[in-house]
């Protein structure tokens, strides 16, 4: 659990440091185009720049960890799985082999993402053996989530890498959304009777 936490600190700090350094630099901005320099120093300005990214900074620190702690650990939590750190991130990535060429192993992907409900865009590139998705976020919570999956052939076997992320790239958590993808893509893709039922369809 103290790698969780360590990674759930270290997660929401570089996203509410980033986050706030994002909005800090738009009030700047803002402020400059409407108001001009009003008779200010340079330094008074720094300074009005520091004291709004530390405060800016704090509070989105405690909504993240916050949200990482309530949010993102409880539903890992809730769906069953390890709370570790790499279940907890939102950007997820599984790897497996499955017997089979490139082409069936791409459209029992095919197929599987299908099945999974809300798609809302699905293609295949056979040429780079790999199938891309856009999967809209459940009951309408969290993000849409971008799932790519990769496949190279060896002889009998086929190497599969399952990946998905939020469709916001600064997203700090995804209610787990993303973990359960990779999960279902990867368990359904090992399954013989899944894979020749997609080949048959």
């Amino acid at each position: 659990m103290k790698k969780v936490v360590r990674f759930v600190l270290l997660h929401s700090t570089v996203y509410a440091a980033v986050h706030a350094l994002l909005i800090t630099v738009l009030i700047i901005c803002f402020t400059a185009a409407t108001e001009g320099s009003m008779g200010r120093s340079p330094g008074d300005d720094l300074m009005a720049a520091g004291l709004a990214f530390g405060i800016i900074f704090a509070g989105l620190l405690l909504l993240h960890v916050g949200a990482g702690f309530l949010v993102q650990v409880r539903r890992v939590r809730d769906l069953g799985y390890a709370v570790t750190p790499g279940n907890v991130s939102p950007r997820q990535v599984r790897t497996v082999s499955v017997r089979g060429g490139s082409a069936g192993t791409i459209g029992a992907a095919h197929k599987i993402i299908e099945g999974l409900g809300g798609v809302r865009f699905l293609a295949e590139f056979p040429e780079s053996g790999r199938v891309s998705a856009v999967r809209k976020a459940p009951d309408g919570e969290g993000y849409a989530q971008v799932i790519r999956v990769t496949v190279r052939s060896a002889g009998p076997l086929s190497t599969v890498e399952v990946r998905s992320r939020p469709r916001f790239h600064g997203a700090p958590v995804d209610r787990a959304q993303n973990l359960a993808n990779v999960e279902e893509i990867t368990k359904l893709l090992e399954q013989p009777n899944s894979r020749e039922a997609s080949r048959r369809g």
